[in-house]
């Protein structure tokens, strides 16, 4: 804006500046809300944070479980390492 460029058209830029889909509807809200006003803004703000919550919240369900499935095997590889080393004194005892 410091450069002339109209506070809408900075608002859009920076969204697709940022890349991310979030950011792009902030762009967008903000541009439209200097066009048509400032009725209803908070409310899409509010709509807006509470989806953005649910996304980030499913997206580290799904890291989470993907992580989950990654350590199976090598807490088996362990498994049988801590078997190993506790059988193999008791068969050299004999």
């Amino acid at each position: 804006m410091k450069s002339g460029v109209p506070e809408a058209a900075a608002y859009e830029r920076f969204g697709r500046r940022c890349g991310l889909p979030r950011y792009m509807k902030l762009g967008t809200l903000l541009s439209q809300n200097l066009k048509k006003g400032s009725k209803g803004l908070a409310g899409a703000l509010e709509k807006e944070s509470a989806v953005s919550l649910e996304e980030r919240s499913a997206m580290a369900r799904k890291l989470g479980e993907q992580a989950g499935t990654r350590l199976v095997f090598p807490m088996i590889i362990m498994l049988g390492i801590v078997l190993a080393l506790m059988m193999l004194p008791a068969f050299l005892s004999f």
